[in-house]
């Protein structure tokens, strides 16, 4: 899972952007749906969801394995268990949102998500010499 406490250290300027992918989507009306419970979504979570599910492993010839996320340039592993590339290859996945955000890259659409979405503007704050 996401380090949250990490991210402040490493990306004090960022977190009010992370904290807005953290927060909690409507997806149903409640209102049509008396006594509905309304399921708790995130879109960062749903997006790590969605880009794992498109994930490929290779065993390699040395008995160790790789694994990718084709759409996601960059976001490779490699471990000696399957097991551990899972989780290798989550956590690139992660740093790699995180970095590509912080950065200004545009990251794929995924499963209908676009985490580029800016919901407030920020304003530069290098200042020319």
């Amino acid at each position: 899972m996401f380090n949250f406490e990490f991210s402040t250290q490493v990306f004090p300027l960022f977190v009010d952007e992370l904290q807005v992918l953290f927060r909690r989507s409507n997806t149903i009306d409640t209102h049509s749906h008396p006594g509905y419970i309304q399921p708790m979504h995130y879109a960062l979570t749903a997006y790590i969801e969605a880009a794992l599910e498109l994930a490929r492993y290779d065993k390699l010839e040395d008995d160790t394995f790789a694994g990718e996320i084709p759409r996601l340039p960059g976001v490779v592993a490699f471990a000696p268990s399957l097991r551990q590339c899972e989780h290798e290859l989550r956590s690139t996945l992660e740093d790699w949102i995180l970095v590509g955000l912080r950065l200004g890259h545009r990251l794929p659409k995924l499963a209908g998500i676009d985490l580029n979405r800016r919901l407030h503007a920020r304003v530069e704050t290098h200042q020319a010499a």
